[in-house]
């Protein structure tokens, strides 16, 4: 099993071949820093994918409107385009038996003052089922409901960044 000569063999060989044994070894070494690299920096944007849409509901279509890229009927081109709620309801009323649950989003900036504290923030207006398309965690409070909206209730739900921001320890 253990042959001297031959590990004779192979030590004068490398001895001869100095310096393409050390290029072998760097060659190996390096192989082997780089797979591990790789290995981390896929492992790692995995996690981060996984954990940006980890909130999302499965089976969920994001419809976003932007700007037109052609002219119609004498309009231009790179006109914004704005859904309303009547194609809002459209959809609610044409596909009710194939969509489970529905949000419109809204977002908009705006300067929210409490006392002495102001600053601007970016505010979402959602649909009572946004809970669900996200599961977005709620410390205390509750979600927006149906009867919100049928009442035109004033509610807002603010996040821990913003409660901390604008009210201190006041909350906490």
């Amino acid at each position: 099993m253990f042959d001297l000569d031959r590990w004779r063999e192979i030590f004068q060989s490398i001895n001869k071949n100095r310096l393409r044994s050390v290029m072998s070894g760097f060659t190996v070494a390096f192989a082997i820093l780089l797979f591990t690299l790789l290995f981390g920096i896929v492992s790692g944007l995995s996690n981060s994918f996984k954990s940006a849409f980890a909130d999302d509901a499965q089976n969920f279509m994001k419809v976003r409107v932007w700007k037109t890229s052609k002219p119609f009927k004498g309009l231009q081109t790179g006109r914004r385009v704005q859904l309303k709620n009547k194609d809002y309801n459209y959809i609610t009323d044409e596909y009710k038996n194939k969509i489970q649950y529905q949000s419109a989003r809204i977002f908009k900036n705006f300067s929210i003052k409490y006392k002495n504290e102001a600053n601007a923030y970016s505010v979402m207006a959602v649909n009572p089922d946004h809970q669900f398309l996200e599961k977005t965690s709620i410390d205390e409070g509750r979600y927006i409901n149906k009867r919100d909206l049928r009442e035109k209730s004033k509610n807002i739900v603010l996040g821990r960044l913003i409660k901390k921001d604008l009210f201190g320890e006041e909350l906490l």
